[in-house]
C-alpha cells in the first residue's frame, strides 16, 4: 500500500480558514490508488478505505456511493495494510485504532448503518497493534491478536473481554476463524519460523471460555507458511491456506493436499486467494499470466476466468459467503457472481485517476495525464487535460512546446537520475554528486529548472539545488514526488506523486507549494496556502475541511466556503 496523502495546512488569514485547518480533497471517490476493499457476506455492499482516511460504502447493484465516513481521528498510520475488517452483515467496521496520544493494541468499531452512524467505540487492550481480527458469524463477538499472546475474544455490544487464549510461542498468531456456529475459535499459532522450518499449531478453543478443545501441528519443516484457517459451512472440513492449500478433518486428519501449484495445459499456477462459500464450495483463485482461474476445488470444477486489472499495480481478489468474487484494481472494483453460468463483472470506479504525467507550456499552461507513459521526456500523448493559469480555464493540451522533465539546459546537464545517485554537471565540472544514504533509498525523479536550479525528489524529500555550485537551497514540504516538470522561464516547477490526483506547484526558493491543484480529467480545483480557491464548474465542492467532532464522533466534510472563491488570488500565485 502507498503512504497516506499529506494534507496541506492553511495559514490564518483575515476572513479565511482557521490556522492549521487541513484542506481535504473530496470528489466522492478515493484520492489514491492505494485503498482497501472488503465485501459483505451477501456481496451486495463493498466498503473501501482510502489513504485520505475516508471510508466509503458502495452499493454493488448500482455502483454508487451510499455513505462516506472520515476516520482521521482513529488512524495515525503511514501504511494501510491490515487495518480494516468488516462484519459479515456489512454493518460494522473494525479499524485498527492507532493515535499519537493513546495506547496501541485497540480497535475502533464504526457503525455503517442505523442510528449510530457517525460514531465509534473503542475496544481492546493488546500491548501492540492488532494484526488479525475475526468477527463471529452473527457479528456479536470479535477475536483479535497481535504479535504476542494472548488471542482475545470481545463482546461487540459491550466492548468487554469474553475470554483469552494463551499460547507459548513468541511469534504472533497468523490466522483466526470462528466455527460456523460461532461457539468455537480456531487459531493458527506458530511454533517455528526458522529458515525453511515453518510450522503452526492449529488449535480450536471454546469461544466463551478460551479452553483448548483440540490441536494439531500443521507443516513439516518444508517452506510453507502457518496457514489461514477456514471452516466449511457444515463445520466438517477445515481448510488451511497461505503458500499451501490443504483440507483437513476437524481433528486435523489430512483429507487432501491441493498443493502449491495447479497445472493447466502448458501452465503452472499458484493459489492467491481461497475461501468457502455458503454452498460449501471452496473457491480458489489461481494466478495465471494476466488473469485468475477461479475454481471450486471441492467439486474440481472451473468456474470463471477473471482478467486481472492493472497487472502492474498489485490487484487483489477475494470471495464472499454468497459466492461472489471481489476484484480490486488501482481505481476500480469489480464484483463477479460465481453462481452464474457465465459470471460477468459489475464494475465501478472508486478512486480518482492519479496524475502520472506533467507538462508545462507557455501561458503558463499546465497539462497532466493519468497514464504512466505520460511521464516521459518526449512531447507525446497521453497528457489528456490542461489548465491555463492566465484565464483559469481548461484548455486542450498544446500540440507543441510542452516541457516535461529537462535534462540539459544552457550547459548544465543532469543524469544518473532514477538510481541512488544524482549528478549535475556544468560544462566539464561536476557541481552536484548527490547520493542516497541507505540501500533502500533512492532518487524518484529529477529535472533541471533553468540553468540555475536542479530539483530532485529523493528519499530525503523534495530538494532544490544550485546547479552551478551544488549547494542545497530549499527542502520543500512534500512526502515524495515521482513526477516533476519545469515551467517556461524556470520560475516554478510542478510535482505529483504519481499515484494520487494532487499537483503541487513550487517556487524553488519556498518550502511550501504556492498552489495545489486537485485534477480529475478536465475538472480541477486549485487553492493557495491562504485558502483562496478557484475551480472548474463541476469541481466547486471537491475540496474543503473537516469539522472538529466531540469524543466518540467522526468528523464531517465541509466544502470550501464560496466566500473564499477568489480566482484573482489563484492567478496571482504564479505571477
Amino acid at each position: 500500500m502507498r503512504a497516506a496523502i499529506s494534507l496541506f495546512a492553511v495559514v490564518a488569514c483575515a476572513g479565511g480558514l482557521a490556522a492549521a485547518d487541513p484542506i481535504v480533497p473530496n470528489a466522492g471517490r478515493h484520492t489514491s490508488s492505494g485503498f482497501l476493499a472488503r465485501a459483505s457476506d451477501d456481496g451486495k455492499t463493498v466498503v473501501t478505505l482510502g489513504s485520505e482516511f475516508c471510508v466509503r460504502v458502495w452499493d454493488v447493484a448500482t455502483g454508487t456511493q451510499v455513505r462516506e465516513l472520515w476516520v482521521n481521528p482513529l488512524l495515525n498510520i503511514t501504511e494501510q495494510w491490515n487495518v480494516m475488517w468488516l462484519a459479515p452483515d456489512g454493518k460494522t467496521l473494525a479499524l485498527r485504532y492507532h493515535t499519537k496520544d493513546e495506547p496501541r493494541g485497540r480497535l475502533a468499531l464504526v457503525p455503517l448503518d442505523g442510528p449510530n452512524v457517525g460514531t465509534y467505540r473503542v475496544v481492546g487492550g493488546h500491548p501492540f497493534d492488532v494484526d488479525h481480527v475475526c468477527f463471529s458469524p452473527d457479528g456479536k463477538r470479535i477475536a483479535t491478536a497481535c504479535k504476542c499472546p494472548p488471542v482475545v475474544v470481545w463482546d461487540v455490544a459491550t466492548g468487554k473481554r469474553v475470554c483469552e487464549i494463551q499460547h507459548d510461542a513468541d511469534l504472533r498468531a497468523s490466522g483466526l476463524a470462528f466455527t460456523p456456529d460461532g461457539k468455537k475459535l480456531t487459531a493458527s499459532l506458530p511454533v517455528a519460523n526458522v529458515g525453511e522450518d515453518k510450522r503452526s499449531t492449529i488449535a480450536t478453543h471454546d469461544a466463551a471460555t478460551g479452553k483448548r478443545l483440540s490441536a494439531f501441528e500443521h507443516g513439516n519443516g518444508t517452506p510453507i507458511d502457518y496457514g489461514r484457517p477456514m471452516w466449511a459451512p457444515d463445520g466438517e472440513t477445515l481448510a488451511l491456506h497461505r503458500d499451501v492449500l490443504t483440507l483437513r478433518e476437524p481433528d486435523g486428519a489430512l483429507r487432501r493436499t491441493i498443493g502449491t501449484t495447479h497445472t493447466v495445459p502448458g501452465k503452472v499456477t499458484y493459489p492467491v486467494a481461497a475461501d468457502f462459500d455458503a454452498k460449501g464450495r471452496l473457491l480458489v483463485a489461481w494466478h495465471e499470466s494476466g488473469e485468475w482461474l477461479v475454481r471450486d476445488e471441492i467439486a474440481n470444477k472451473d468456474l470463471a476466468r477473471i482478467k486481472r486489472p492493472d497487472p502492474l499495480r498489485e490487484p487483489r481478489i477475494s470471495f464472499t459467503a454468497s459466492g461472489h468474487a471481489l476484484v480490486r484494481g488501482s481505481e476500480r472494483l469489480a464484483v463477479y457472481d460465481l453462481n452464474a453460468k457465465a459470471p460477468v463483472a459489475r464494475e465501478f470506479r472508486v478512486a480518482v485517476p492519479p496524475v502520472a504525467g506533467l507538462g508545462w507550456a507557455t501561458g503558463p499552461t499546465l497539462a497532466w495525464g493519468s497514464d504512466a507513459r505520460s511521464n516521459t521526456t518526449a512531447n507525446v500523448d497521453p497528457l489528456g487535460a490542461a489548465l491555463d493559469f492566465d484565464t483559469l480555464r481548461s484548455v486542450p493540451v498544446p500540440a507543441k512546446g510542452v516541457t516535461r522533465r529537462v535534462f540539459e539546459w544552457d550547459g548544465a546537464k543532469i543524469y544518473n537520475e532514477g538510481s541512488r545517485a544524482l549528478t549535475v554537471t556544468n560544462g566539464k565540472s561536476v557541481v552536484l554528486d548527490f547520493k542516497a544514504g541507505y540501500d533502500w533509498e533512492g532518487i524518484e525523479s529529477a529535472t533541471l529548472l533553468g540553468p540555475g536550479y536542479s530539483v530532485a525528489s529523493t528519499s530525503d524529500g523534495l530538494i532544490t539545488f544550485d546547479s552551478k555550485t551544488g549547494q542545497r537551497l530549499t527542502a520543500h514540504k512534500s512526502d515524495g514526488s515521482a513526477v516533476l516538470s519545469a515551467s517556461p522561464g524556470a520560475r516554478f516547477f510542478a510535482a505529483a506523486k504519481g499515484y494520487d490526483p494532487l499537483i503541487r506547484v513550487y517556487d524553488p526558493k519556498r518550502a511550501e507549494p504556492v498552489l495545489t491543484v486537485f485534477a480529475a480529467g478536465e475538472e480541477w480545483v486549485a487553492w493557495t496556502p491562504a485558502g483562496a480557491w478557484a475551480s472548474s464548474p463541476a469541481a466547486g465542492k471537491w475540496a474543503g475541511t473537516l469539522t472538529k467532532p466531540a469524543a466518540g464522533k467522526l468528523p464531517t466534510f465541509v466544502p470550501f466556503d464560496p466566500k473564499l472563491r477568489d480566482p484573482d488570488k489563484v492567478k496571482a500565485a504564479l505571477k
